[in-house]
């Protein structure tokens, strides 16, 4: 067998989409800033810390389907994405408060919605 030469049960390289790298990232921004909310309210409530806290898990589990491109990443990350946009806006806290996790979650929606965001998690090659 010659170097170039490969057998046939070495497995080909495969990258992943931008787009599910994108949607992980994003989802890991989720995690970092619903980890920052249960900690700010833990003082001033059990129950919505944990609510953030469930945040954080959910945050987590779409940010890690998008890295390995699972079969339910994307209704998982859509849901989520959802849930925290519509958190952040109702109420309406004003643009410091709400605008940056508004603007996070809209650009994870848009992403998701777009062509290569379901091409790369919902039609696996």
């Amino acid at each position: 067998m010659s170097r170039t030469d490969t057998p046939a049960t070495t497995p080909t390289p495969t990258r992943r989409p931008r787009a599910a790298t994108a949607i992980g990232v994003l989802g890991a921004i989720g995690v970092a800033g619903s980890a920052v909310m249960a900690i700010a309210h833990l003082d001033l409530s059990l129950a919505l810390a944990a609510g953030f806290g469930l945040g954080v898990v959910l945050f987590g589990a779409a940010t890690y389907g998008a890295l390995r491109q699972t079969a339910w990443a994307w209704p998982v990350a859509t849901v989520v994405n959802a849930i925290a946009l519509a958190g952040s806006v109702m109420p309406w806290r004003g643009l410091e408060r709400s605008g940056l996790p508004a603007l996070i979650t809209v650009v994870a929606l848009g992403l998701l919605f777009a062509r290569p965001g379901r091409d790369a998690l919902l039609y696996r090659r």
